[in-house]
């Protein structure tokens, strides 16, 4: 089935209850077994697989937020209502009458090379699967890589942004032929609410007291502009908020000269916003008279709170607009946050809160000799571009992506 014809069947599709999923149909015809009882497939469509989709996701491992049905469903719509449909391979093992692992991903044309890597890629940032808890799961994710590697039109494997507490990387810590392209740290806090005991704030100490000063400072400063309130946004408003989100970010982009993979890609726009329509979002933001001044836009499932956009109001930004909004977010909320998600790359004003992180991991892994062009473009040719592009006058950069910025 075309990826056209799947979106086409999304709006009659009906919700079944993802606690009691019908039985499974029959794999497709090209399959793999390996361990008894176990074979590993690739599917195509969204809508027949949602419902042993969505039940996998209560009972995998780690916090699927990127690799959920909702997320790698606005995004293959997304790019299907600007024309540019996702080849969509959505990798599964079944054992018995059940699936028990389920990698999203997709390929893409690098010429006439053929890269794999995470559906809804760039603006997933965690690449990773969805495996059931079991002393089975790293027999289950080899299957998948078996099957994986010999998948056509696949010349090249490109995984972004692995998580070093997951288990894809401990899978691939087994794997020499895995070349690391690069690696970096995801910030996060923790706030042990069960640690902590009856009154006692589960909170941890988010600043030093020069810092806490000077946080203090610029709040005394911006209310000298107006009466300045922090505002958690009701889900009714939670699509012109990302609106203007978005807008203020392309704004911030623009006056920088920089660029931007996830928000610069035509359909992240549309998927953000369907994310939205989906209530997957919650929203914070700091207005002065009314006016707003910085939008915090997060992912939140099961505790785990995603920090996925930031922006603020070119305006204000001597006052430190988005340092104040996350001081309040973080100091004093009703939502349920036990892990709050910074998300990589590791930046100074995510790092400035926490000294916590977990590593992630870009992952190579070359097929054939096409693969290996892909794997010698992506370690050294993307970079050599990016350092290029930051040696520009900014004059010239910030000419140059608002240009781009037209055609998306």
């Amino acid at each position: 089935m075309h990826v056209t014809d799947i979106i086409e069947d999304v709006a009659s599709e009906p919700d079944p209850s993802p606690r009691a999923p019908p039985s499974l149909s029959p794999m497709p015809a090209r399959s793999e077994a390996g361990a008894p009882g176990a074979v590993a497939s690739t599917r195509r469509c969204l809508v027949e697989m949602k419902p042993f989709w969505c039940e996998l996701e209560g009972r995998a491992s780690g916090v699927p937020l990127y690799q959920s049905h909702g997320w790698c469903k606005a995004w293959v719509e997304s790019c299907a209502a600007i024309g540019k449909p996702v080849d969509v391979r959505i990798v599964t093992v079944v054992d018995g009458d059940r699936i028990v692992l389920l990698w999203p991903l997709c390929v893409r044309r690098l010429g006439p090379i053929g890269i794999l890597h995470a559906l809804a890629e760039p603006a997933t940032q965690y690449c990773g699967l969805l495996v059931e808890s079991s002393p089975l799961a790293s027999h289950w994710i080899a299957l998948a890589w078996q099957h994986i590697r010999a998948e056509p039109g696949v010349d090249f494997v490109h995984l972004h942004n692995v998580r070093s507490d997951s288990d894809l990387a401990d899978f691939a810590a087994q794997h020499l032929g895995w070349a690391i392209l690069h690696q970096d740290v995801a910030p996060f806090l923790r706030f042990s609410k069960a640690a902590a005991g009856p009154g006692v704030d589960p909170r941890p100490k988010l600043r030093s007291g020069r810092s806490l000063n000077a946080l203090k400072r610029h709040w005394r400063n911006l209310e000298k502009r107006g009466e300045v309130a922090f505002q958690i946004v009701p889900r009714c408003r939670h699509v012109a908020a990302i609106e203007e989100a978005l807008s203020l970010k392309r704004a911030w982009l623009v006056d920088r000269g920089a660029v931007s993979a996830g928000y610069d890609h035509p359909a992240n726009h549309a998927a953000i916003l369907e994310m939205a329509r989906n209530g997957k979002f919650a929203i914070t933001r700091l207005a002065v008279d009314g006016q707003t001044v910085a939008i915090e836009i997060g992912l939140l499932d099961r505790g785990h709170y995603c920090s996925l956009i930031q922006s603020y109001d070119l305006e204000y930004a001597a006052h430190a607009p988005g340092r104040l909004l996350l001081w309040r977010l973080l100091t004093g909320t009703d939502f349920d946050i036990e892990t709050f998600d910074f998300l990589p790359p590791a930046h100074p004003h995510k790092t400035e809160w926490t000294s916590c992180a977990v590593v992630v991991t870009d992952y190579a892994v070359p097929l054939n000799l096409k693969g290996r062009i892909a794997a010698f473009y992506l370690r050294e040719g993307k970079g050599l571009l990016k350092r290029l592009f930051s040696r520009l006058p900014r004059n010239v950069r910030i000419r140059l992506v608002g240009w781009a910025h037209r055609f998306y």
